[in-house]
């Protein structure tokens, strides 16, 4: 089954931090009592159904979250690690389609890139970008974040 598997992979991966995207109440429902004693630390946003749900799980203290949609669902999560406070964004901008229509797409860039200008501490950004290297909105996003997935050359 999906959640039997996603369980394996969290586990087997053994990340500091699990941002999920197109989070589901019976995801949320399954996962964590599951890894509660990997993650003692979460802010969960899931639906019932539907794409627009967000989850976050962390070893680290989680001291504030928000949710909000635009399309699909975005969330902002501060935490600490080593008593420095840092800011962590999980984000689900939408697909352009079949139709490859970018404009939905490129105004919820923008508002990321707003958001991130605000920030004052470290910040870290994961998500599920619906983009390519090769996209005028990616290429927006790497004015101002650094594509750690690209630097260490995976």
């Amino acid at each position: 089954d999906e959640l039997e598997a996603a369980l394996a992979i969290i586990r087997d991966v053994n990340a500091d931090i699990v941002a999920l995207q197109e989070f589901t109440q019976p995801a949320a429902d399954y996962l964590t009592p599951r890894i509660a004693d990997l993650y003692p630390y979460n802010a969960l946003h899931p639906y019932a159904r539907g794409v627009n749900g967000m989850g976050v799980y962390s070893r680290f203290p989680i001291y504030a979250d928000s949710f909000w949609t635009g399309l699909l669902g975005n969330m902002r999560v501060q935490m600490s690690f080593s008593d420095t406070l840092f800011t962590f964004y999980n984000v689900h901008p939408p697909s352009p389609g079949l139709t490859v229509d970018t404009r939905y797409r490129s105004m919820e860039i923008t508002d990321l890139l707003d958001r991130f200008a605000d920030e004052t501490t470290p910040l870290i950004v994961v998500g599920d970008f619906n983009l390519t290297d090769q996209s005028n909105d990616y290429a927006r996003l790497t004015e101002v974040l650094t594509d750690s997935f690209r630097e260490a050359g995976e």
